[in-house]
């Protein structure tokens, strides 16, 4: 540990220094706020229970649509269950996770997205799998504003 995080330095500042490592492991996903011993491997089931397809879903509208069935050509389109890869799956699953997870810390990417104020934002610049990420944190924005 740090000196510097260490409540023998500056006493004072103990539940600071606590909250600091409590959130970091959180967000880690090393000590979790589901159960005693959250840093056992999880079962398939457990890992279901925290993170479904359904938590995964962005843009319905759309996904159900006759377009988004027939290809997944669309940049909206990619983000439907059928188009994703299972790569893509695990890393919208652990970017769920570190949402619920994430305490008094802040996301870094993609930037806050509050306002919804997107039109301009040019994505050329990210590559293809960021792109993705940032639509779908887009997505959840417009179904919950805890996400913008």
């Amino acid at each position: 540990m740090s000196p510097n995080l260490s409540s023998a330095h500056f006493p004072p500042n103990q539940l600071l220094y606590e909250q600091v490592l409590y959130n970091m492991m959180g967000l880690l996903g090393l000590g979790e706020r589901v159960r005693k011993d959250s840093l056992a491997v999880r079962s398939q089931s457990e890992e279901q229970m925290i993170v479904s397809d359904k938590n995964l879903a962005t843009y319905p509208k759309e996904c159900n649509s006759v377009m988004c069935k027939s290809s997944c050509m669309s940049p909206v389109c990619q983000l439907c269950r059928p188009c994703l890869s299972g790569d893509t799956v695990e890393y919208l699953r652990e970017a769920y996770k570190e949402h619920l997870n994430r305490g008094d810390y802040k996301r870094i990417f993609p930037p806050s997205l509050g306002g919804l104020q997107v039109e301009g934002v040019s994505l050329e610049e990210y590559s293809a799998e960021n792109q993705l990420q940032y639509r779908w944190f887009l997505g959840k924005c417009q179904l919950d504003g805890t996400w913008c």
